[in-house]
């Protein structure tokens, strides 16, 4: 078993900032807070090796599935990354997964995923982005150039 070199405790707001400063806050910050619906909202700050703080926040229902999740480069004030999901009214079977990742702050991809009530992949379309603007898509002039559909058999 391997020992940690360093444990590093830090006393957050609710925002994920640190309260107190202290001499070395170069690795990981994260608070949690529940709404009234018990959704839970993570906030975490860290640092990586090239010293450029990173913000993710995300958010988790009563059965700690994942509804969003979003992640910063607060170092340049930039998203990298998204993620959305919608549930059934079980609050458990997915419906839809969306994923946004982003390349200098601009929209680079999209995936959405459709599922079916019981949870299977239905559907899938992709478009990717240049400087912002779809430059290739599953959906060519509002008309489907190639979408993932899926079947199953019981």
């Amino acid at each position: 078993m391997v020992k940690p070199r360093y444990v590093w405790n830090f006393d957050c707001d609710a925002n994920g900032i640190e309260v107190a400063k202290h001499r070395d806050t170069s690795r990981l910050c994260v608070s949690r807070a529940y709404d009234k619906d018990s959704t839970l909202t993570k906030v975490s700050l860290a640092v990586d090796e090239k010293g450029e703080l990173y913000k993710t926040v995300e958010k988790r229902n009563k059965f700690k599935k994942q509804l969003a999740s979003i992640r910063i480069n607060e170092t340049k004030g930039k998203k990298e990354s998204e993620y959305t999901n919608t549930y059934a009214s079980d609050g458990q079977t997915i419906l839809s997964h969306n994923y946004k990742s982003y390349y200098k702050g601009k929209l680079w991809y999209n995936a959405q995923t459709t599922y079916d009530t019981n949870g299977n992949r239905v559907e899938k379309s992709v478009k990717n982005y240049k400087k912002g603007v779809v430059y290739k898509s599953t959906l060519e002039k509002g008309k489907p150039s190639s979408i993932t559909k899926f079947m199953y058999t019981k």
